[in-house]
């Protein structure tokens, strides 16, 4: 099983993402690093726990507010991780801006998304190993602008997601994002049964138990912040998860 640690960035600080409340983000603290700047926290999650990918949030580009885009050359070229990045990225131009940038893979999320067909053009001009399809999930429902989408539940819309071919699909409950109470189990089984495409979960991770937990029903990756930044995943615990 994949864990990958996760880095929120918002005007070139890792802030601390709760419930998706944007406006309330204030810069991480955390016991891997004295410092909020994201190489120092990169190199953190590199060298304490050996991590080989990192799950990078461009909260500036996501909002239309700027971007961070030195952010991610910077990690690129100082560090080994292999960068997931999502940066509000609904077309191929951006998207190829991403990959250029130094990131291995783009997050074409369903919150930025306005039709479903510019996930479709983003693989095809950039290959389905390159896209990372995320449904983000608040409050019960598809958070998404895309009318082939809004009124669909998680499995209609991975479903939709498979046949466009991404080569996986991210889970996001964000309302359960930074609180540690876990990850919705019910929903990820029936994606797990409905889909025959890796399927990868945050929000609310707490434990090695759980990621130990969600390996068992089927889960390829997991993504994690708070408990890393809050020593309740400690490096030791990864040599439990196979």
């Amino acid at each position: 099983m994949r864990v990958i640690p996760v880095m929120d960035v918002l005007k070139g600080e890792v802030v601390q993402a709760i419930r998706g409340e944007r406006q309330k983000y204030q810069p991480v603290k955390t016991v891997l690093s004295a410092s909020s700047k994201p190489l120092d926290v990169a190199l953190a999650f590199q060298e304490i726990y050996g991590f080989d990918e990192l799950y990078l949030a461009d909260l500036d580009a996501i909002q239309g507010l700027g971007s961070n885009i030195e952010t991610i050359k910077q990690i690129s070229s100082r560090t080994d991780l292999k960068l997931i990045v999502d940066a509000g990225t609904n077309n191929p131009k951006d998207a190829k801006l991403i990959l250029e940038a130094g990131a291995q893979k783009v997050i074409v999320a369903t919150e930025t998304l306005e039709s479903v067909k510019q996930l479709e053009e983003c693989i095809k001009a950039l290959g389905r190993q390159k896209i990372v399809g995320s449904l983000d999930y608040k409050e019960g429902k598809i958070l998404t602008k895309a009318a082939d989408l809004i009124k669909l539940n998680p499995v209609q819309a991975a479903e939709i997601f498979e046949r466009a071919d991404v080569s996986e699909i991210i889970f996001l409950e964000l309302s359960k994002v930074g609180t540690l109470q876990g990850v919705e189990r019910e929903t990820l089984k029936e994606l797990i049964e409905s889909v025959n495409i890796p399927i990868l979960t945050g929000g609310g991770i707490e434990s090695i138990q759980e990621v130990i937990d969600l390996q068992k029903i089927g889960v390829a990756g997991v993504l994690i912040a708070t408990a890393l930044h809050k020593g309740k995943i400690r490096p030791e615990d990864l040599q439990k998860i196979t």
